[in-house]
């Protein structure tokens, strides 16, 4: 009997940690370049679209970016890359969208993104 539950409370483990990791799976869709050269990607949505790919003087708050919307969807569609300043995913890289809310283009940083790696192969510069 006691090995009979010790197998089952296995097996439950198991097809929780098969359950879990599915589920974080479905979270993080694929990223894939489009025939256009934009980029179709998971992210970690809700995050803000900025309007410009820098920081800003951090002494002068007329300088920061300003937040022009949302994205919400994952995965979302990106148009194109530029390199900006460095942001918190350790490079330069920011992807042009499309806002969720009113729809206003802009900017966020790749570190945003599920992209293995920036520039993601087959996006195009902006």
């Amino acid at each position: 009997m006691r090995v009979r539950t010790a197998v089952m409370a296995v097996v439950a483990a198991a097809g929780v940690t098969v359950g879990i990791g599915a589920a974080a799976q479905a979270q993080n869709p694929p990223c894939y370049a489009q025939g256009d050269g934009s980029l179709k990607c998971g992210n970690y949505a809700p995050r803000p679209i900025y309007n410009k790919t820098s920081w800003g003087d951090p002494d002068n708050q007329q300088t920061w970016p300003k937040r022009v919307d949302t994205l919400r969807s994952n995965p979302s569609w990106f148009k194109c890359y530029i390199r900006g300043e460095k942001h918190s995913g350790g490079n330069n890289v920011w992807y042009y969208t499309q806002g969720d809310d009113t729809g206003r283009y802009g900017w966020v940083p790749a570190s945003t993104l599920y992209t293995p790696s920036d520039p993601f192969p087959g996006v195009k510069k902006c």
